[in-house]
């Protein structure tokens, strides 16, 4: 029994510590998000303002911002009547994505090959909550030398939305 308690239980040295900053995964519209934007935690905080999230049609627009990296992530998609737990790929034919800071313009547009996911685990058109995770990653902009890659990963997200 104590080779069990001693030997039992191991840290995962492989996890990033930077999840730990991110917001924690909820469901109930706390208009929080947070991803690890190349491996670093960045949260969507601007006062008073996380994002703008509303509903057009069948648009569903996400525009988030962070103060402390001075960074703007939007994302759109179109066409989506969205199963929950069911992953999507955001691609130009059903949305895309828009990622800007003080040096860079990216835009999934320009990228046909964008790799990027969205899965939404709870869509209340009732109360308007809409929760999930998504991941993308931004090829360097061709026309923005000196631009690398972003890459979006372990993105969660919980918001009300109008």
């Amino acid at each position: 029994m104590i080779f069990i308690s001693l030997f039992g239980c191991k840290k995962d040295e492989n996890r990033n510590p930077e999840l730990d900053k991110l917001p924690p995964p909820t469901q109930n519209g706390a208009n929080t998000c947070g991803c690890l934007l190349n491996d670093k935690a960045w949260i969507a905080n601007v006062p008073d303002t996380v994002a703008n999230v509303y509903t057009i049609g069948d648009k569903i627009f996400m525009n988030l911002y962070s103060s402390d990296t001075i960074t703007i992530l939007s994302l759109v998609l179109r066409g989506y009547k969205p199963v929950i737990n069911e992953s999507y790929k955001i691609n130009n034919g059903l949305g895309w994505a828009f990622f800007q800071n003080d040096t860079c313009n990216y835009n999934s547009n320009s990228d046909l090959k964008n790799l990027s996911t969205i899965t939404f685990s709870k869509l209340d058109t009732v109360n308007k909550i809409m929760s999930g995770s998504f991941s993308h990653t931004f090829k360097s902009p061709a026309a923005s030398p000196g631009c690398k890659e972003i890459a979006l990963t372990d993105c969660r997200f919980d918001f009300k939305y109008f």
